[in-house]
């Protein structure tokens, strides 16, 4: 996605255990994040922003550190 572009709403389904799962890369990178935990369970009808910031450079013929800082709202 170019910078400040949106893509959703995109339907989540909680996972029982409350390991919800997300991972984000840079297209045509190996930089991204990925992480896992109780993200996405406030039910039905409710709404989770992720903002995806690049730090610093994605090499784009390998992986890239620092790779991506997230921000959640309205978890």
């Amino acid at each position: 996605m170019a910078a400040g572009q949106r893509l959703g709403p995109v339907p989540v389904v909680p996972a029982a255990d409350l390991n919800d799962v997300y991972s984000a890369v840079v297209h045509g990178t190996q930089c991204g994040l990925g992480d896992a935990g109780p993200l996405f369970q406030k039910g039905p009808g409710s709404s989770v922003t992720m903002r995806l910031k690049p730090q610093g450079n994605c090499d784009p013929a390998g992986p890239g550190v620092p790779n991506l800082d997230v921000a959640f709202e309205g978890i």
